[in-house]
Order: structure tokens, then sequence, then C-alpha cells
């Protein structure tokens, strides 16, 4: 039962927030790796906790890496089918523009409905993968609600110099990055 895997559909958001976060933790292992397990061309020895923190985040880097290499490589082939289908709109639009029978433009714009936005994500999971994830979620939910939201709230609005990205451009997309993890939450939730 522990080691069931299981689809989960994402949105194109939700993994790239997942790929992003993944990556950083394979970044951290990386450096706990390479600070604290250096072998031989480590001047000093390595005390037991630190060789402790080398071991564990060898098994995290062991764990992520394959992890991350599949999530990139599902987002080339997302990025490769969203192209596609703004290519098809494309089409359909230039085709939309350049007919005159009605029947035609009738066509078109039942084909432009039946376009998707996106194609979904299928991602595999284990359960161990999902609860690590979900602990993800957890964690930034925390930060957004605690940290990134209120923050943006409290900042003056001569701290935002910028026409278009001003206060509430960030305040409202805070929000909708922590509606994103919410919602990722509420799938990993269910298939566990």
């Amino acid at each position: 039962m522990e080691n069931r895997s299981f689809t989960v559909i994402l949105t194109r958001m939700e993994l790239t927030w997942l790929y992003r976060q993944l990556l950083s933790g394979l970044d951290r292992a990386k450096g706990v790796i390479q600070e604290y397990g250096g072998g031989v061309l480590r001047a000093d020895p390595v005390t037991p906790a630190q060789q402790e923190m080398v071991d564990e985040a060898e098994k995290y880097k062991t764990e992520l890496e394959p992890l991350t290499a599949n999530i990139k490589e599902r987002l080339d082939i997302g990025e490769k089918e969203r192209l596609n289908l703004v290519n098809l709109r494309a089409d359909l639009d230039e085709a939309f523009e350049l007919v005159e029978e009605d029947s035609a433009k009738q066509e078109i714009l039942n084909r432009l409905k039946e376009i998707p936005k996106e194609e979904p994500y299928r991602i595999q999971f284990d359960r161990a993968t999902a609860k690590f994830t979900l602990k993800l979620v957890e964690n930034d939910l925390q930060k957004f609600n605690q940290q990134v939201i209120p923050n943006y709230q409290k900042a003056k609005l001569e701290d935002f110099t910028d026409k278009i990205q001003t206060k509430s451009y960030w305040v409202n997309k805070a929000k909708r990055s922590k509606e994103i993890l919410e919602q990722l939450k509420i799938k990993l939730e269910k298939s566990l």
C-alpha cells in the first residue's frame, strides 16, 4: 500500500512551482554535500553531525534528481503542446479572415471553441513523493499567509515604482499564487 503509485493532474502553474521547489531542494542538497562531504580535499575532518547531514543530503539528492528530470521533461513536452495549440489557433484565425462562406466561418468558430486552453499535466506520484510534495506546499502556503501577502499589504505605495507592477499587482499576484498552492494541496490530499 505504501508504494502505491497514482496519477495527479496538474496545471502548468502547479507543475512549474513544483519544479522550482524541487530544483531549489536539489541545489541545497548539493551545497551540503559539497561543503561537508569534500572527501580528501577537506583539510579538517568531518564531524559525525556533518557526516549525518551529508548522508541525508545524498539520500535527498538521489530522490530528487530523477524526479526533477522527469518533471523538466514533462514541462518541455507541455511547452511544445502549448506552442502547437497557439499555432493551431493562429491558423484558424487566419482561415477565418480568408474565407467568405458562412458555413466555413461557422466550422472555424466551432473548432476554435474546441481548442483547449492547455493540455493537463498527468504526473505519476508514489505516496512518499506525494507526502514530500505536500509538505513543500504547506510550507509555502504558510509563508504566503504569514509573510508574503502581509508584507505586500503593509508596503507603502511609493515602494512600487513600476507603473504596471504596482502594489495591487503584487498583492494580487501573491494571492493568486496562494490559490494555486491551495488547489495543489487539495489534489495531493485527495490522492493520498
